[in-house]
């Protein structure tokens, strides 16, 4: 365990970036004993050296020296994959043209965190291999696939060097990562929350709102652990050799690991009082599901909420505008119909802000599931698109499968700006999907912390039009 778990307590660090998780600061006696006590629970983190680590950063898992495994799919889901390629057998390729975004080459992108040399970094905490996979897998010997692997494959983050693995449930968090890849400003920010070193260790910086109320630096081995038949833990078995997902994973699940650590430890020094907030708190991160790894709890838009908001942005539209405090837009079912819904998402999307969204779990998602996709399952947006059927062209967006090479690679390299891709209704990796189609197929979107929102002038506008329709437009329209 780490320093935070001292009971003398440092000063807490000022929050950075606020938004719906941080407390009230009405001085109701409960709520103003929660604050006292989230106070006293943030004191316990303070940065440290990297050396305070040392003993434990000195463990290794032993090197597995056996083939290479096959395919690490499950077989419930492969064969979803297999039923949506069947079914593309008998489906015809139609082009999809994916279109520009904004570069915003002015926007303003904080510098890197992390220092070149690995010991002058402070560091929030650090978490082995053994710990976190005694969280996956209490009873399983570990490993450490030995061999290089890059940060970057092309030295930037991109899409499709994710490939998602069946034994884990991180299609939400891989999803976030692959939208942040494919935008220009999403890209510019994974690149500065993430260093690799040739120590063998790597560092990221992720959000903790929801208990700390800072950001906060993680540093994990670079190791790529498996089990005892070579099949990894963390989703680093993609063809592009890029590691930078899997290191990801093992930093959020470092964070949450810690959290949860702390919190118990915080418990057995303080028997006597009500942390019952705090734990709310965590809940936040974990959410209420019962599985041992903490890393499978994250969803759609605690995604978002760990990574970096968008830079300030000056809109395109009068209709648009970021929050005063980055939020994470996340609407869900019914709500998707909404056109003024639908417009925001387009906004967004259009302007390569990152977007996900999740599949159906309902009787529709089960039959959309025959394509290849799960239910309850999250997708990348990579872009907006047309679609060409013989003389129609339907407006979109491209959506990415974080399984990706489970359904094969064959339509992702093409899939950049201006180029135009082949894609099925079924069986793909990368599919088409129109704004109008939205509900059809999902039931949740998130878009980034500092994404647009409708500008409040611009509801009076559209709630002061006449019902025939002769109210002052003054310049204004649904886009």
């Amino acid at each position: 365990m780490s320093d935070p778990l001292s009971s003398g307590g440092s000063p807490s660090h000022p929050s950075e970036l606020t938004d719906s998780f941080v407390i009230s600061d009405s001085q109701e006696p409960e709520q103003l004993t929660a604050t006292l006590k989230h106070k006293e629970f943030k004191a316990r983190f303070v940065s440290h050296s990297v050396e305070t680590h040392k003993a434990e950063m000195k463990l290794m898992l032993k090197p597995y020296k056996d083939i290479t495994p096959g395919s690490q799919q499950a077989l419930g889901k492969k064969l979803i994959r297999k039923l949506g390629k069947v079914r593309a057998l008998f489906k015809p390729s139609l082009p999809a043209e994916q279109q520009p975004v904004p570069g915003w080459e002015e926007a303003h992108i904080p510098a890197p965190e992390w220092q070149d040399e690995l010991g002058v970094n402070q560091v929030d905490m650090f978490v082995s291999d053994e710990r976190l996979l005694k969280n996956i897998d209490s009873g399983s010997e570990f490993y450490v696939r030995m061999g290089n692997g890059a940060l970057f494959n092309g030295e930037v983050p991109e899409t499709f060097d994710i490939a998602q693995l069946d034994r884990r449930q991180t299609c939400f968090l891989l999803s976030a990562l692959g939208a942040y890849a494919m935008t220009p400003l999403g890209n510019r920010l994974l690149q500065q929350i993430i260093r690799l070193y040739p120590e063998g260790f790597v560092g990221v910086t992720l959000n903790d709102d929801a208990l700390a109320e800072r950001n906060v630096k993680i540093l994990v081995s670079s190791s790529r652990p498996v089990d005892g038949n070579g099949k990894d833990f963390y989703s680093f078995a993609n063809s592009s050799g890029a590691r930078w997902p899997g290191y990801i994973e093992k930093a959020c699940h470092a964070l949450l690991l810690e959290r949860s650590d702390n919190i118990k430890q915080m418990k057995q020094d303080m028997p006597d009082e009500d942390l019952s907030h705090i734990e709310g708190l965590l809940r936040l991160l974990t959410s209420d599901e019962k599985t041992d790894c903490l890393l499978d709890r994250i969803d759609m838009s605690l995604a978002f909420s760990l990574l970096p908001p968008m830079p300030e942005l000056e809109s395109t539209s009068p209709a648009f505008q970021q929050p005063q405090k980055p939020s994470i837009f996340d609407v869900r079912d019914d709500a998707l119909e909404d056109p003024m819904t639908q417009e925001q998402i387009r906004f967004n999307i259009q302007n390569g802000i990152p977007v996900i969204m999740g599949t159906r779990g309902d009787w529709k998602g089960a039959l959309n599931a025959t394509s290849g996709t799960p239910t309850n399952h999250a997708v990348t947006v990579l872009g907006p698109a047309f679609l060409r059927k013989g003389s129609t062209v339907v407006e979109g967006f491209l959506t990415y499968d974080p399984y990706g090479e489970a359904f094969g690679s064959s339509d992702i390299a093409t899939a950049s700006a201006g180029a135009v891709t082949n894609v099925k209704a079924v069986g793909q990796a990368i599919r088409f999907c129109s704004y109008g189609d939205i509900h059809n197929y999902f039931n949740r979107v998130a878009i980034a912390r500092g994404g647009f929102v409708h500008n409040p002038e611009y509801l009076k506008q559209l709630a002061a039009k006449k019902p025939d329709g002769t109210g002052d437009e003054d310049g204004w329209e649904l886009l």
